[in-house]
């Protein structure tokens, strides 16, 4: 036999004709798929999103010639070569880590008129579609047969990296078009809620990069304050020294006592040398904490969602009605390959 005849091509014209045919029936499929979309998009909970835009300082484009020295205050670098700020790209890292996640743990949010901890609203208060349920059933009948013991573990700990873990889908901050510009935005079923927890994250970013780029000078600080208190009580003690020698020695001439004298008066100019000295230094360390400090700019402040930004109804009708023509399509051509 011709090896041509082995390996017949399908003929996409005559599958043309016959989806054509059948097209009442691709209709029906269609039909079905936009039901189960919709019947999908309704069963899944509303999702609200509430977001906010930052501009860091310093974050200006980088042809700018002008704005090539200045140091973006949340880390961001004009020329790339700031070691001390944070990097763009670490941001997400910073929104997904858990010591950050667990900053909002301890945060008052009202749900239904009452005021409940954010912690127990993430854990205990997420709405799931049924499937949920019934992918997890196995799970939940397995709670049933745990030991009380076996429950306050998990309270403890599994509990935790599980809040982390839900939490960690629901707030996310993005770098709009590499230029420098945050957007901060977080999920969630009720919208006000949302709003709070987005205005939660920019007041709390800013604390970690503001500690983050100011640790080293604050230790300087405090360091050097307590020199300098340590000066201020030496060169005290000093001074009251030398005036109390002053005092017994006004009437004496004798050169041991013109020594004392001039010793303790040394002392004491050379602990308010450095009583002075620590004292400009910690007025400079000042300045510089506070040239350290990040300001961002708020371009886009927090709103409170009014429309649920999931699920989008009208795309799951249209994806699963696309999907519904598709399977009956793939029926067609597996029966032409059977054939």
């Amino acid at each position: 036999m011709d090896e041509n005849n082995d390996k017949m091509p399908i003929d996409l014209i005559d599958i043309a004709q016959k989806v054509w045919k059948a097209r009442k029936r691709v209709l029906l499929y269609v039909l079905i798929g936009a039901f189960v979309g919709l019947t999908i998009a309704l069963c899944m909970p509303n999702s609200y999103r509430a977001f906010t835009i930052v501009a860091p300082e310093g974050t200006k484009n980088p042809r700018n010639s002008s704005m090539g020295a200045l140091a973006g205050v949340l880390g961001m670098n004009l020329t790339g070569t700031d070691k001390e700020g944070i990097n763009e790209n670490l941001y997400p890292v910073i929104f997904k880590s858990s010591p950050f996640l667990l900053e909002f743990a301890e945060m008052k949010v009202e749900y239904k008129k009452d005021s409940i901890y954010f912690y127990d609203y993430i854990l205990e208060h997420q709405k799931y579609p049924w499937w949920h349920y019934v992918i997890k059933s196995p799970s939940l009948l397995m709670k049933l047969f745990r030991s009380p013991k076996d429950e306050q573990f998990e309270s403890s700990k599994a509990l935790q990296a599980r809040y982390v873990g839900l939490l960690s889908q629901k707030v996310k901050v993005d770098n709009i078009k590499d230029e420098g510009i945050l957007e901060i935005s977080a999920n969630m079923q009720d919208p006000v809620i949302a709003y709070q927890l987005a205005e939660k994250l920019l007041r709390t970013l800013q604390q970690y990069i503001t500690d983050y780029r100011t640790c080293k000078v604050r230790d300087d600080l405090n360091m050097t304050q307590l020199m300098l208190e340590q000066a201020q009580n030496n060169y005290y003690r000093s001074d009251s020294i030398f005036a109390q020698m002053v005092d017994r020695n006004q009437n004496l001439i004798s050169k041991s006592a013109k020594i004392k004298l001039e010793r303790y008066s040394n002392e004491r100019n050379l602990a308010f040398n450095i009583y002075q000295e620590l004292g400009s230094k910690v007025e400079t360390t000042k300045v510089k904490l506070q040239e350290q400090t990040p300001i961002a700019t708020v371009i886009e402040p927090v709103n409170t969602p009014f429309e649920p930004s999931s699920p989008n109804i009208r795309l799951f009708i249209i994806l699963y009605a696309f999907l519904g023509a598709s399977v009956y399509i793939s029926i067609l051509i597996a029966k032409e390959l059977i054939k």
